[in-house]
């Protein structure tokens, strides 16, 4: 199976590489353990209602990235024309709690020391203590002391849609889904059901790498190789291995996001609302049908709360009916938003014990060492991006450093 490029995963960084790569001439083949693309950006459609695995905006920077998106989707590409927005004080709020900052907020580019330095030093500590602590805490699970300045940096200056996002008429998997199609009618194969198990290396560079397929292991030659995985995994199917210690591992952020129905209108015409108050057990609710008309049926509404613990937490232990009962009691009081709480019904519960590494201001240089030591190995890149457009670009990025 020799190919120019060999991408690894099939989430939104992967697919940017295989479709770059594919555009550009190169013989191209995909690989990915799961049975379809998009990674954790899909569409899930059961019971005649369709909602995305968590809420994922296209953050787009450029007017090229429209074009992009506008060449892939066409008439789908439908225009959400409200921007994020938090509960504050009792009320939904315009924008997230990182835009509620006062007018004085102080101008600065540096990301160095914790997330508390990067946010006291631009908008003082009791804007911080009052509105903003409350919230990253919430979803990291850590002191914004022990958090690095670079989260909340990317957040403000990265995750901003102050006036309303583009977004995929069937969905986050309806972009997925254009992205491999096309990567496929120019060539590219794509494997799915095929984990990667080892990458071989002889000589400082890339030589063969066994995917764990259906039928067994089949062992792929490549030019090149994209990985759209975090360092630390690539890192980690690397043989001959690195030395003992030379790939940290880093306590893993756990998302449990329960899904709700309504036999109604939605109950707010916001998109997406974050929430910083403790007795909700959900720090984020997307309401599915302000995403797109197409994805509910009229007359009912979905919402998605999105559930963060450790995984050792009381909350990720607890079981379905019951979470889901937590939720929709919180939409009542203290949101305000449901009556009653028995109209929820409830669709599923999806889990993801390894949503995302925590890893603390402490142990940021060990996170590095994992890049620093694949930089050393020829024929590889790794491509990882913050939200999706960031992934893709990454993605793309990658595939143009591998096939140069």
């Amino acid at each position: 199976m020799p190919h120019d490029l060999l991408v690894l995963g099939a989430g939104p960084a992967g697919l940017g590489a295989a479709l770059a790569a594919a555009r550009a001439g190169a013989s191209v083949a995909l690989a990915d353990g799961g049975s379809r693309v998009g990674g954790l950006c899909v569409t899930i459609r059961r019971d005649g209602l369709a909602y995305d695995l968590g809420g994922h905006i296209p953050f787009v920077r450029d007017r090229g990235r429209l074009r992009w998106l506008e060449e892939l989707l066409g008439d789908d590409l439908v225009r959400v024309g409200r921007p994020v927005c938090c509960v504050l004080g009792g009320r939904i709020a315009r924008g997230r709690y990182l835009d509620q900052r006062p007018a004085s907020s102080a101008a600065g580019d540096g990301d160095a020391g914790s997330a508390y330095d990067f946010l006291t030093a631009r908008f003082g500590a009791a804007f911080v203590e009052r509105t903003m602590r409350r919230y990253l805490e919430k979803v990291d699970g850590m002191p914004l002391e022990r958090m690095p300045a670079l989260r909340p940096k990317r957040l403000i200056e990265d995750q901003a849609a102050p006036d309303g996002f583009w977004y995929p008429a069937e969905g986050i998997g309806q972009l997925m889904d254009a992205m491999a199609a096309e990567a496929v009618a120019l060539g590219t194969e794509v494997r799915l059901g095929h984990r990667v198990e080892r990458i071989a290396r002889a000589g400082g560079r890339v030589a063969t790498v066994t995917l764990r397929g259906p039928d067994g292991p089949v062992e792929v030659a490549a030019g090149a190789v994209v990985a759209g995985l975090p360092p630390t995994a690539v890192a980690g199917l690397l043989e001959p291995p690195p030395p003992a210690g030379a790939v940290p591992s880093f306590p893993m952020r756990a998302a449990a996001i329960v899904y709700l129905a309504i036999d109604r209108e939605p109950l707010t015409p916001e998109p997406w609302i974050q929430v910083d108050d403790a007795r909700v057990p959900f720090a984020r609710m997307f309401e599915v049908a302000n995403w797109s008309a197409r994805l509910v049926p009229a007359g009912r509404t979905v919402l998605g709360c999105e559930c963060y613990a450790d995984p050792d937490d009381a909350l990720w232990s607890t079981g379905d009916e019951e979470l889901a009962r937590a939720c929709a009691a919180a939409l009542r009081d203290p949101l305000g938003l449901l009556d009653d709480p028995g109209a929820a019904r409830l669709v599923e519960v999806v889990r993801i014990p390894r949503a995302w590494p925590l890893v603390a201001l402490d142990r940021l240089d060990a996170a590095r060492r994992a890049a620093a030591l694949l930089g050393g190995v020829e024929g590889i890149e790794v491509a990882q991006g913050g939200d999706v457009v960031q992934a893709i670009e990454a993605g793309e990025r990658a595939a143009r450093a591998a096939l140069s």
